[in-house]
């Protein structure tokens, strides 16, 4: 049985350390037969599941969700002036909304166009991001 095993991993067992090769060989090789197992049965079945998929939807037709809305945002900054003023960002002590607030003063016109997806344009009538940097809304 011995003599069998040499041949067959090609290594001599004599000790530890030529177990434990051989093991992990093994169970590398286990793990090359299994995954190449599994990407062919996935191949297989992509292929499969198309032409079922197709032969489904026969009998009615397939619905799309709807896009999300998008919030208000300034799309000419000209009709949008005066923009409103940003908040003083000294006055955060959290340095990242303070860094927030002094990106939105250096930039008011790119914030001015952008929505806030808080949807702040529904609860407090907001037109961009920006408004929500003229008051502490940003910062709650």
């Amino acid at each position: 049985m011995k003599k069998l095993m040499n041949l067959f991993y090609g290594m001599e067992l004599e000790n530890n350390q030529g177990r434990r090769l051989n093991l992990i060989g093994l169970l590398i090789g286990l793990l090359i037969g299994l995954l190449t197992t599994l990407t062919l049965a996935g191949c297989n079945a992509s292929s499969t599941n198309s032409t079922q998929s197709a032969n489904s939807h026969t009998g009615h037709s397939a619905t799309a969700t709807a896009t999300p809305r998008v919030p208000a945002f300034i799309e000419k900054l000209e009709e949008a002036k005066p923009l409103p003023k940003v908040l003083d960002p000294a006055q955060f002590d959290n340095p990242v909304v303070a860094k927030a607030y002094l990106y939105a003063q250096q930039n008011p016109e790119v914030f001015a166009q952008q929505p806030c997806y808080c949807h702040c344009d529904l609860g407090h009538g907001h037109r961009s991001l920006l408004d929500c940097y003229a008051s502490d809304h940003s910062a709650t």
